[in-house]
């Protein structure tokens, strides 16, 4: 490959070329990244063309090596270069995350998106498809909050009292009262004098040794 073409710094629209005395046509176009294509057929010129999506713009010159790839890109092609616009895939020795993420959840995303413009004959951008299915996956705020509510009044949170296996009352500092003393002192100076009881909420995260004055504070609110 031709260093001088390779290298050769464009502006966006520029083209530099060589031409081979076998015809091999090496060329590089700058668009929103370098393009660098191979042909035997295409003659390194720029055609005008009008393909914009968007209204009232002037027409964009192109490499004709460019249209005509674009023109006859299959399917394959299509789908690899809608993936390859919000890719997850990172450098790593593991075969198997290029497999699931980018085969599996990429093509069935893009899939997914030619399905939902053909359904609704909506045209809609792949990112904006993309953060519409997050969307959807993700619950709100607020349907996680009253989830999270039913399930703390379905529980029902009663002390009771700690014993070991024989069947004799475990006494220990109440956690809660603990937790109070430690927002102003040191730990060993928040251990001194700490009310001990026997009792425990078994429904509570990690169960911990409450005393009765710390469960109905804590079940309250």
């Amino acid at each position: 490959m031709p260093r001088f073409v390779m290298s050769y710094p464009l502006k966006r629209g520029e083209m530099i070329a060589r031409e081979d005395d076998n015809g091999i046509v090496v060329l590089k176009w700058k668009d929103v990244r370098d393009v660098r294509m191979l042909s035997t057929k295409h003659a390194p010129i720029m055609i005008s063309t009008s393909d914009s999506i968007h209204s009232g713009r002037p027409p964009k010159q192109k490499p004709l090596a460019v249209l005509a790839y674009n023109n006859g890109k299959t399917g394959i092609d299509r789908s690899d270069q809608m993936v390859s616009y919000a890719t997850t895939i990172r450098k790593s020795i593991k075969w198997y995350r290029k497999l699931a993420l980018h085969l599996l959840l990429g093509t069935s995303i893009v899939n997914a998106h030619i399905v939902y413009q053909r359904a609704t004959n909506k045209k809609i951008e792949i990112r904006k498809f993309r953060e519409l299915l997050v969307a959807e996956w993700l619950p709100s705020e607020n349907a996680t909050l009253d989830n999270n509510r039913n399930k703390i009044k379905n529980v029902s949170h009663n002390l009771e009292i700690h014993t070991n296996q024989q069947g004799k009352p475990i006494r220990r500092m109440c956690a809660l009262c603990y937790q109070k003393r430690r927002q102003t002192a040191e730990r060993q100076e928040a251990k001194k004098n700490v009310k001990k009881t026997k009792t425990y909420c078994s429904n509570c995260s990690k169960s911990p040794q409450m005393c009765l004055q710390c469960f109905n504070e804590h079940h309250a609110t």
